[in-house]
């Protein structure tokens, strides 16, 4: 008879202590989705080696932290990402206003955009440039310190729910997991 088995843990063994009080397999119940990728990322990260890379982090910040339900990072995160945005909002106007009907295609925009900046202000530039380097801060930091947060998180968690949850199970469910809605 043949059958398949597929590791959840992602090579790492079951009673893999991820911290002194949570094995790999309780962040597996906790984690509920795509643990084959974060249970081993959660066994590689510790005080010495915070660093990976997470390309939902990267690419959707603040909705990838909702959808793993860390609300409280991902509000922070929202509100950064609106300051940048704010900071851009100067210079999206005026080229909007002034530049977007006028180009026929994106090299023509390009082009007038270029040859505008001189009569933008450099005070709209300023506040666009940091906007920019903002956003791109925020991006790379979610990226690049996300599975480290969300190891962090989810142990905290855990090891919560050991101490108060009259139905451990069930806890891991409805306080873990992902939201798929909370990304969209």
């Amino acid at each position: 008879e043949r059958y398949s088995v597929f590791d959840f843990l992602g090579g790492v063994p079951k009673d893999y202590k991820l911290d002194e009080d949570v094995t790999a397999e309780e962040a597996k119940k906790f984690v509920l989705t795509n643990t084959h990728r974060y249970i081993p990322k959660f066994a590689l990260l510790n005080k010495k080696n915070k660093i990976s890379w997470n390309w939902g982090a990267f690419l959707f910040p603040c909705g990838w932290m909702f959808s793993r339900k860390m609300y409280k990072n991902g509000i922070l995160t929202g509100l950064l990402l609106l300051a940048s945005s704010i900071l851009n909002l100067p210079f999206a106007n005026i080229i909007s206003s002034r530049y977007l009907d006028e180009a026929e295609s994106y090299a023509q925009l390009a082009q007038n955009i270029y040859e505008a900046l001189p009569d933008i202000g450099i005070t709209v530039l300023i506040f666009a440039f940091l906007g920019f380097i903002l956003e791109l801060g925020i991006r790379i930091f979610a990226a690049l310190f996300g599975d480290y947060i969300y190891k962090g998180f989810a142990i905290s968690s855990i090891k919560k729910i050991k101490e108060t949850s009259e139905d451990i199970e069930y806890d891991y469910q409805r306080k873990g997991g992902s939201n798929f809605f909370l990304l969209i």
